[in-house]
């Protein structure tokens, strides 16, 4: 189909800074030579990178740059608006290289998008979205190691200085413990507004001293099924709601990670939604895709219901039936996750029925 268009302004700014100039013109003069060689094979162009990259950190104390693109508009052959974006920006810096600490930041913005209602409606477009993230306190020691390390798998490199320098990269990537920072994530509709920052110390992999939070904002939560449409899992956004604090049109969660408690959801430990079942024990009813049906689903709904509560008795665990658990969970003291397992089952007086056999679970069974 053919298509016109126009773009504003396109822009491009970039700084550095650094200790040492002398050093940086020598680095720059030997990238020059490089290019003077001429043609060569990729793994001569790769040799000759690798052997200048552990030079390069401790040159830098500063890297910035930044894309900014304006005013784009895509219109049809007919002179029909497509696609309008009044700015988008993309830059990143990179600091404290050349010290003992080095921090890395990058940044993309979007506002002003519209689309043609053919594209997509109109209440599910982006109008803007920020998506701003990074590392600190990224130790440089080690970093440097690394790089070192990267030098020697050239293609030359016999076996076993190739097995030696994958180790002292692994050994050091594991002294890095970096704090990973989401600033600001955004996303904002004509209906909907979401709003997120997050914290990470340490890895999951190296449980001791690993911590993760993050606060997360949804404005026009009650509109969220509309933009989902028929994702996996979207059936459940009500027992999202109900786990999360309300105030008017918004909903707030609050999440942690940590050794024990892998992920908790403003204070519910919500590992059950993400584990498997033991073999040989009763299954546990969670939010799945597709969503768990049979007989031990009917027991959950008939529970609930004596226990005064509002349940589907459709034998298919669907979001409002998990929202039931949860409230259910709630008055009686036990974990809010919306999971029927076996303290749950117990609570509402369900005899769990016999563990099936593996294999696939007939429709309308266990």
């Amino acid at each position: 189909m053919p298509l016109g268009g126009a773009i504003d302004r396109i822009a491009y700014s970039a700084s550095s800074a650094g200790p040492d100039l002398a050093a940086l013109n020598r680095l720059r003069d030997r990238v020059d030579a490089l290019r003077r060689q001429g043609e060569q094979t990729p793994a001569a162009r790769i040799d000759a990178v690798l052997e200048l990259l552990p030079t390069v950190p401790t040159l830098f104390s500063l890297l910035k740059g930044e894309t900014i693109v304006e005013g784009v508009a895509v219109r049809a052959a007919t002179g029909e608006p497509l696609v309008g974006l009044a700015k988008f920006s993309f830059g990143g810096s990179l600091t404290g290289l050349s010290g003992d600490t080095a921090a890395l930041r990058m940044t993309l913005r979007q506002e002003g998008l519209t689309l043609a209602a053919a594209i997509l409606e109109p209440t599910k477009v982006p109008q803007t979205v920020i998506v701003d993230f990074g590392l600190e306190s990224v130790a440089t020691a080690p970093l440097r190691t690394i790089i070192e390390a990267a030098g020697k798998l050239r293609g030359g490199a016999s076996d076993a200085d190739s097995q030696q320098a994958t180790q002292r990269m692994l050994g050091a990537a594991a002294m890095l413990i970096p704090v990973f920072k989401i600033y600001q994530l955004s996303l904002g509709t004509k209906e909907i507004g979401i709003e997120a920052t997050a914290e990470a110390r340490g890895s999951p992999l190296a449980p001791k001293g690993y911590t993760a939070e993050g606060d997360v904002t949804v404005r026009g939560f009650d509109a969220l099924p509309g933009l989902v449409g028929d994702a996996p899992f979207g059936e459940y956004l009500p027992l999202l709601k109900a786990l999360g604090t309300s105030s008017g049109s918004e909903v707030k969660f609050h999440l942690a990670s940590a050794p024990q408690k892998w992920i908790t959801l403003n204070g519910s430990d919500i590992t059950g939604w993400f584990a498997g079942d033991d073999s040989g024990q009763p299954r546990a009813l969670r939010p799945a895709q597709p969503a768990p049906e049979g007989n031990d689903v009917r027991a959950v709904q008939k529970a609930l219901a004596t226990a005064g509560l509002s349940a589907p008795q459709s034998g298919v665990y669907d979001g409002a039936t998990a929202v039931a658990v949860a409230q259910f969970q709630k008055k009686n003291g036990l974990n809010a996750d919306g999971v029927v397992n076996a303290a749950t089952r117990q609570k509402l007086g369900v005899k769990p029925e016999p563990a099936q056999p593996p294999g696939p679970r007939k429709p309308g069974g266990r």
